[in-house]
């Protein structure tokens, strides 16, 4: 009697792993769309901070929402002195009323992402970031 499996066992097997497989990366897509969420949170409020400084030297603040994300980005960096580097969220700083901004962080494109164009905000009448975007956040 010879000892192994038959074909079909082995379809089963993989088809039963594949599936497995599939659940858990379902199940991963959310805790990491929160952890990237929070660090667009922390870099939101790393440009508050580096607001406020720049404020009292200034007496304005910085705003950049023209060009593209890179130049975006390289604007804040460089203008507040902090460093941002996100390839999950797409960063701007816009007016808000007569002498106060907006910063926001837009989820870009990504696939099976359930908050992909949401953003988050921060004023400068507050450091507590809005999260109300996406119920994932």
């Amino acid at each position: 009697m010879n000892k192994g499996f038959t074909l079909i066992e082995l379809i089963v097997a993989v088809i039963i792993v594949g599936l497995l497989a599939v659940m858990a990366i379902a199940n991963f897509q959310e805790p990491l769309e929160r952890s990237r969420a929070k660090n667009a949170i922390f870099n939101l409020q790393t440009i508050y901070n580096a607001q406020k400084r720049y404020y009292l030297d200034e007496k304005k603040y910085y705003l950049k929402h023209a060009g593209t994300q890179t130049q975006i980005l390289e604007g804040i960096n460089e203008n507040l002195s902090i460093t941002i580097k996100d390839d999950f969220f797409n960063y701007s700083i816009n007016i808000l009323g007569s002498d106060g901004y907006k910063a926001r962080a837009t989820r870009i494109f990504c696939n099976e992402c359930k908050c992909q164009g949401k953003s988050l905000f921060i004023t400068d009448a507050n450091n507590t970031v809005d999260k109300k975007g996406c119920k994932l956040w």
